[in-house]
């Protein structure tokens, strides 16, 4: 994709993934810069993934996307660099959710016909949590008679 040059106003906060910027004209718009560095154990580990950034940028965008071909309101305006996505300026609610691609430990099913859909909420205004729970991505089939 090409892009223009993005002038950004001052520098709101910084995570471990992103760096949110003011727009330097609309008070009611953001930039939300995603980062190429990869972080593990809360921290305690960092790397650098070139393109990581751009890839989390698009994939961002295609959610919104879907959102809203659903109808769903969301604070998307639009990507505006290969990194770089323009939103509304909004209170963000203090949720942390970490998902994972492959299943281990007790996203492991007891049984393998079963399948879940589960998330670490790893804090809540500032408050850690731990894992709650899990839910079935498709009903349970009924057991084989042996």
């Amino acid at each position: 994709m090409g892009f223009g040059p993005v002038v950004f106003g001052p520098k709101l906060a910084e995570g471990k993934t992103k760096i949110i910027f003011a727009h330097p004209e609309k008070d009611d718009a953001i930039y939300m810069v995603h980062k190429d560095g990869l972080t593990a154990g809360d921290g305690a580990r960092r790397n650098t993934l070139p393109g990581k950034g751009a890839l989390a940028c698009r994939t961002t965008s295609n959610v919104f996307y879907l959102l809203e071909e659903e109808g769903i309101q969301t604070h998307y305006i639009g990507m505006v660099g290969d990194n770089i996505n323009l939103m509304t300026r909004c209170t963000m609610i203090p949720l942390e959710v970490v998902m994972r691609r492959i299943a281990t430990g007790s996203y492991l099913p007891e049984e393998w016909s079963e399948t879940y859909a589960t998330a670490d909420v790893i804090s809540y205004g500032g408050v850690p949590r731990v894992k709650i729970g899990r839910e079935f991505l498709f009903p349970q089939r009924p057991k084989a008679a042996e």
